[in-house]
């Protein structure tokens, strides 16, 4: 989750940020109660079925300009079939910590591991795509840093495992409803 959703949702930067935040929340709220049964056992109530079939038909409705317009090309369907995937990463990770919890396992433990993974994972994506890893040493760059790592991944993704923990994946997927979408 912490690297593959950064890595897949890189193409998404040339689309529209509305509208992949909205289909990321559509996507992963629906992904959320699917995965509920092969995962746990646990069936989905008849109307998730009637709301897949509405969100999916919304992200259609959604992206139907940029899609069916000339604007169609291959970059742009790897970005909306990145978004997906980035977005089912996204809801496995869920799932994930749900279980953990379930089995008792703690939150801080887990996120550091899953934390330590994804550095090395995105490391290595960035070692054999030529990218450089010099920061800028101003103290701009390194609050934002500083920032982004305490608060924006320690902090918000332990906070945000509690209450998947408490309330289950697919209901702590809607608070992603509440997080403000810059760019």
């Amino acid at each position: 989750m912490f690297s593959g959703s950064t890595f897949l949702l890189l193409p998404c930067c040339r689309l529209d940020n509305q509208r992949v935040g909205v289909s990321y929340l559509l996507y992963g709220c629906s992904v959320q109660r699917g995965k509920q049964f092969p995962l746990f056992g646990q069936r989905p109530a008849p109307r998730f079925y009637v709301a897949a079939v509405l969100g999916l038909v919304g992200m259609v409705v959604l992206f139907w300009d940029d899609v069916a317009g000339h604007t169609l090309s291959l970059t742009l369907l790897a970005g909306i079939g990145l978004s997906a995937l980035g977005t089912y990463g996204f809801s496995l990770g869920n799932m994930i910590s749900a279980r953990h919890q379930k089995r008792g396992l703690d939150t801080l433990t887990t996120n550091s591991w899953a934390m330590l993974y994804g550095t090395l994972v995105m490391g290595a994506i960035g070692l054999f795509s030529g990218s450089h890893f010099m920061p800028e040493w101003d103290t701009r760059y390194i609050s934002a840093l500083l920032y982004l790592g305490i608060f924006g991944s320690v902090i918000a993704f332990g906070a945000y495992f509690t209450l998947v923990g408490r309330i289950g994946p697919a209901n702590a997927a809607w608070s992603t409803l509440l997080f403000p979408w810059w760019h």
